[in-house]
């Protein structure tokens, strides 16, 4: 079985990949496989959200969590208008999550996410 951190890396990957297939779709007109691929990402982020455990590491978690519910709604407005702006700023924010959990995984180094609110910050967070 793997282990959890591969895990995450793996659906990390997975969601940036179906993010550039929803772009290449958009450019070639494809509406289906943009839209394919825009649900398959949703249902990743999703996934992500869910698995969760606030009760390690509650503040890292509720980041997260809104990082991922804004990367949702940014991919709800990608496919009904099948625009490439909202996917490629989901693709950033994505690709700086990947990378900080791969530090983490893979060298234990220190995690910096986005938050959205009433302003937007970047917290440190250690694992």
């Amino acid at each position: 079985m793997e282990n959890p951190g591969s895990i995450i890396l793996l659906s990390y990957e997975t969601l940036i990949s179906s993010l550039r297939k929803s772009l290449y779709h958009i450019d070639k007109k494809n509406i289906e496989g943009a839209n394919n691929a825009l649900i398959k990402a949703q249902l990743i982020v999703s996934e992500l959200d869910n698995g969760l455990n606030k009760e390690v590491a509650k503040d890292l978690c509720e980041n997260l969590s809104s990082l991922y519910g804004y990367v949702y709604n940014r991919l709800i407005d990608a496919n009904l208008a099948k625009s490439k702006e909202p996917i490629e700023e989901c693709i950033k924010l994505i690709e700086n999550i990947y990378e900080g959990w791969k530090g983490i995984i893979k060298g234990n180094k220190p995690m910096t996410v986005p938050t959205y609110g009433s302003g937007s910050k970047n917290i440190n967070m250690n694992i």
